[in-house]
Order: structure tokens, then C-alpha cells, then sequence
């Protein structure tokens, strides 16, 4: 229906100009909340919300500033916990962040 075409639409722009704020510091804290609240909240279930969050992934590792460290692991851990992964997504999800315990940056890694 055109209703459902206009609100998938809309949805991927929505998360286009998230994944796009999650690449400037200034704007990673509002694009979380915005996830958070509009798009996990709903349960949304499409590649763009799994591409989306596996660049929250990133954000999370190399985030200097602690609030926004705080949210997107507060993200991060409602994606893996409640959302449906194939086994071997969840396997490279959880071995990056495995692999970035030690990440080299001493304010990344939170």
C-alpha cells in the first residue's frame, strides 16, 4: 500500500541521516537518542537498522566522550539482546567487540 511505501521510505531516510550523524562527534549523542527511542523502540527489522547499529558498534569502541560511550552501549546491548541475528552476524558482532577490548586510543574502549 502507499501507506506502507511512504513510511519505509521515510524510515530510510530517517536512518540514513543517522548513520550519516553517527560520523560527527557533535551529532552522535542526538542520533543515539533518536535509535533509541523511535527505531528500537518499534522493533524496526530492516538491513538498514542492522547496518545502522553495527556502525553504533563502531561508535561505541571509539567514542572519546563518555555520555555518548554510555548510549551506544546502551544501544548496542538492546540490539544483541533483542533483535534477531543470524548466527554468524552475532558471532562478528560479538568478536568486534572482543577484539576491540584493546583498542589503542586511551579514551575509546568504555
Amino acid at each position: 500500500s502507499t501507506l506502507k511505501t511512504v513510511n519505509r521510505t521515510f524510515l530510510q531516510a530517517l536512518l540514513g541521516q543517522v548513520a550519516l550523524a553517527l560520523d560527527f562527534p557533535a551529532l552522535q549523542a542526538s542520533a543515539l537518542m533518536l535509535l533509541k527511542r523511535v527505531l528500537l523502540h518499534r522493533k524496526v527489522l530492516t538491513s538498514e537498522v542492522y547496518k545502522t547499529l553495527d556502525a553504533v558498534g563502531n561508535v561505541l569502541v571509539q567514542s572519546v566522550q563518555p555520555a555518548v560511550a554510555s548510549v551506544s552501549a546502551s544501544v548496542y546491548t538492546k540490539f544483541l539482546l533483542e533483535y534477531p541475528h543470524e548466527e554468524r552476524a552475532l558471532q562478528q558482532r560479538v568478536l568486534h567487540l572482543v577484539r576491540n577490548v584493546g583498542y589503542g586510543d586511551e579514551f575509546g574502549r568504555r
